[in-house]
């Protein structure tokens, strides 16, 4: 980064707030038994992204991110997939928040709470997104090419229904969405055609991919 540069100011619409994990630990926390532990993080340590003194490095460039306004709905994605030529790596960091009455509001400046329609707004989860398991190996990474070509042929044929054009996708790994009914505030859990009621605590036990927000104005 070139600090002897301009600093440049651009007003640009956004769709959705992309989080940044932090990375998941590389050695054992307990050296005997060799385990690693899962690490969390708050979702409104994730947001301060955008609190607008957040120092983000993109492409050599220091760049701040401040909100401005908050619209009705945010859409918030937890980038959990590194993809590179040789592994899919999926980042297992667990996200800590909460369903109800979280405070977006606080990512705001203070002149745009006090002139703002909705003062200090919070929201509520309406949908979240999960993915569960290990993403599959990247094309050409299998033991087929090793194999001889009727091996080969019938490793092709028993996974050409578990692994798919999404590399986060396979026979070990599944997506799952969970959403809110408001009507009655019950929370269903959808996994491809079947659906089924769920209890709010279930939300928390899978690890989200994309988030749902909604204002709210009562």
């Amino acid at each position: 980064m070139d600090a002897a540069k301009p600093i440049v100011r651009a007003k640009v619409p956004f769709l959705t707030l992309s989080l940044e994990l932090p990375p998941k630990p590389l050695f054992a926390d307990d050296e005997d038994k060799g385990e690693v532990g899962i690490p969390q993080v708050a979702l409104v340590s994730l947001l301060q992204r955008y609190n607008g003194s957040t120092v983000v490095e993109w492409q050599g460039q220091a760049k701040q991110y401040q909100l401005r306004k908050l619209p009705q709905f945010i859409i918030c994605h937890i980038k959990r997939f590194t993809k590179t030529e040789l592994s899919a790596e999926k980042n297992p960091t667990v996200v800590n928040y909460a369903i109800h009455n979280v405070p977006f509001g606080n990512l705001l400046p203070k002149d745009a709470l006090v002139h703002g329609p909705h003062g200090n707004p919070t929201y509520n989860l309406i949908a979240n997104i999960c993915h569960d398991g290990q993403p599959a190996l990247p094309a050409g990474n299998t033991a087929s090419s090793e194999l001889g070509q009727s091996t080969a042929a019938t490793l092709a044929a028993s996974t050409a229904a578990t692994y798919t054009s999404d590399e986060t996708t396979s026979a070990n790994s599944q997506y799952l969405v969970y959403l809110r009914h408001a009507a009655n505030d019950k929370w269903y859990m959808l996994r491809d055609l079947h659906v089924e009621p769920v209890m709010p605590q279930m939300i928390f036990l899978s690890d989200s991919y994309v988030q749902i927000w909604q204002r709210n104005d009562k």
